[in-house]
């Protein structure tokens, strides 16, 4: 009977020390790593002229890329976020 409840115990701890709440899944999994896609860093960065390799190093590729009516190449870039926490 003293086996089966340290049996019990021992398993009981081991699946709640696994146990998070969900804000703390939400900042373990969330990738902050990348610079946000935001109206202010595309004015303060993106010049009239700049060289597509320079907008690619502040933006990073467009999610799009097509040809306009001129011939010339236009990128979009379409960002959507949603954050989802379930607990």
């Amino acid at each position: 009977m003293k086996q089966i409840t340290i049996f019990a115990m021992v398993l009981s701890l081991t699946i709640l020390s696994g146990c998070m709440s969900a804000s703390q899944h939400r900042d373990a999994v969330q990738d902050d790593t990348g610079q946000k896609l935001t109206v202010g860093v595309v004015q303060k960065e993106i010049k009239v002229g700049m060289s597509g390799a320079g907008v690619l190093g502040v933006l990073g590729s467009p999610n799009i890329v097509s040809t306009d009516d001129q011939r010339r190449e236009v990128w979009v870039y379409d960002k959507i976020a949603t954050d989802y926490v379930y607990s």
